[in-house]
């Protein structure tokens, strides 16, 4: 049997006339008063409720369709959502009503995980630190460690409870009213000559080499030639390795096998750089070039950056180390140096092997003025690149011969440990203002000046810490300097050239680092960022004196 559609849907024919659709039927279907049996419903659920029941007579199934009319079903849906909306807006007033507890809860909640969750990270970073430097002897140290330090700071601060995001728009403020001191500009408007320039891009050079194949050949070749070392660096195994490495350092240094005296490839503990001697046909000149950070023990000689005494004033332990590593390991090559009649040695070094060479000049200088020593007919000096600041020397110390090079905004040459306990006190300064999420907001957007909201560079970056003069931290953590003359490349009209011009060393040791643009910062520090900053800043220099050349000679000349 069928049924009609219009009984399906809700609509019965008139008394009196029969359905044409419902053939063989001689009832009508009246609609039923009362809902089917509940065994009805038990027996066929999905046919009660879709409509859908194969087999049933056909007045029962619209008896059962036709029970609970849409009206009703109307009624329900409407006052269920009546419901919900009323206990939306009972909860809104409550919250209204309510709102100063809530947010009294909410702070006191976030600040207890935020203070749960730096509590777990900092045990995960001391107990990474204290299996970076197991044993006993050259790795260990008596005081208290840099991650010390700075967790203390952190601490003193009040930094703890306060949640990352705060943290970093405190950075933020804290770069825009440096930004807008004027401090990014250290030089003093000497500029430096050709030949100078010259020679620091000849031996930037060498600096690239100390890397090795994988560094070298991707800073001094093009991409074929650097995959194709890199291959050939691969093929040649845990064996070979150092040939092909020996390889490249005279290939990229353009000097020959023979030239090259000593390479030492560092070892697998803290506070042994890799390094090589070789002589530079050029100038004939020796050159001791010290690789920077590569490896994880060139990572954990960068971190223990504690201050120690050193030569009557303080010097970072880390590169104090690695620099005495290096001095033991080149005595025997040096002596063979010597032998070949050099009169000039060039220590040279990029970021941590810049802070290494520093010291390594400073200990082979005091060697040298204490006769009788075979260093004498030397004359030593220095060369770096991207040099953190390494050490403080007593006032009225001598001049010493190093020269430092900065690439723009190279943020190595501001990061040492006084800079990031001065970051650390300059954050909680900011945060003890308690200025609004919208205060800051419009001070970064330009809305308003760092000075109306009271942040000023010079408050609360030069702070002092809240700690007697003779205490321990503060004698472990004091100011380091960049010794030498210090030469700053920037860019000039607009970006399209590279000048080159001595800076004042203090104003860049001295400076928070990686507050104006971290990412630039970070990629203004790699060496072939060095060597071609060096080559645009010779041009440029090289067309600015043809052209001053040619205004001051004669008509006609």
């Amino acid at each position: 049997m069928r049924i009609s559609q219009d009984a399906l849907c809700g609509k019965v024919a008139p008394a009196g006339r029969r359905d044409s659709r419902l053939r063989g039927h001689r009832a009508l279907l009246p609609v039923p008063t009362t809902r089917p049996a509940r065994s009805l419903r038990r027996r066929c659920p999905s046919g009660y409720r879709h409509g859908i029941c194969s087999g049933w007579p056909p007045r029962q199934v619209a008896g059962s369709l036709l029970s609970r009319p849409a009206s009703t079903m109307a009624v329900g849906s409407v006052s269920a959502r009546g419901v919900g909306l009323i206990a939306l807006a009972v909860g809104f007033c409550l919250a209204v009503l309510f709102r100063r507890p809530l947010r009294r809860l909410s702070r006191s909640g976030m600040r207890r995980l935020t203070r749960a969750r730096n509590a777990f990270a900092i045990s995960k970073m001391r107990r990474i630190w204290r299996s970076s430097f197991p044993r006993a002897g050259v790795l260990s140290w008596d005081g208290p460690s840099a991650l010390d330090l700075v967790l203390g700071e952190i601490r003193s601060a009040g930094l703890t409870g306060v949640s990352d995001g705060a943290v970093t728009a405190n950075l933020l403020l804290l770069g825009k009213a440096y930004s807008d001191g004027g401090r990014q500009w250290v030089g003093t408007g000497r500029a430096v000559d050709v030949a100078t320039l010259e020679e620091l891009g000849r031996y930037a050079r060498f600096t690239a080499a100390a890397y090795g194949t994988l560094f070298a050949s991707l800073s001094l070749t093009g991409c074929r030639g650097s995959l194709r070392q890199f291959f050939r660096w691969l093929r040649a195994g845990s064996t070979r390795r150092h040939e092909v490495d020996a390889e490249e350092i005279c290939r990229a240094c353009e000097i020959d096998a023979k030239d090259l005296f000593h390479y030492d490839t560092g070892g697998r503990d803290a506070f042994s750089p890799a390094w090589f001697l070789a002589r530079d046909p050029v100038s004939g000149a020796g050159v001791l070039s010290i690789r920077g950070t590569i490896t994880l023990a060139d990572i954990l000689t960068d971190v223990a950056g504690e201050s120690v005494p050193f030569d009557g004033g303080v010097a970072h332990r880390g590169f104090l180390r690695g620099a005495e590593a290096v001095i033991r390991g080149a005595q025997e090559p040096l002596q063979r140096l010597l032998s070949q009649g050099v009169t000039e040695l060039v220590v040279c070094g990029h970021s941590l092997g810049a802070g290494c060479a520093v010291l390594a000049t400073l200990a082979l200088l005091k060697e040298q003025r204490s006769p009788p020593s075979p260093l004498e007919p030397l004359k030593i000096r220095c060369l770096t690149y991207g040099c953190p600041p390494t050490v403080a020397r007593p006032p009225g110390s001598e001049e010493v011969p190093v020269v430092n090079v900065v690439n723009r905004f190279d943020w190595i040459p501001r990061l040492q440990l006084a800079n990031i306990l001065r970051l650390a006190r300059a954050v909680g300064q900011i945060e003890a203002l308690g200025l609004p999420l919208r205060r800051k907001v419009k001070c970064l957007l330009g809305r308003e000046s760092p000075s109306e909201l009271g942040i000023r560079f010079d408050d609360v970056y030069t702070v002092k810490a809240q700690r007697p003069a003779s205490d321990v931290i503060t004698k472990q953590c004091q100011s380091l300097d960049l010794v030498g003359e210090t030469i700053w490349l920037y860019d000039a009209c607009a970006g399209l050239v590279r000048r080159a011009e001595f800076a004042v060393a203090d104003a860049i040791s001295f400076g928070p680092p990686a507050l104006e643009d971290p990412l630039r910062a970070m990629l203004d520090h790699v060496p072939l960022a060095y060597v071609r900053g060096l080559q645009e800043a010779c041009k440029t220099r090289s067309a600015t004196s043809t052209r001053a050349a040619a205004a001051a000679a004669p008509d006609g000349s």
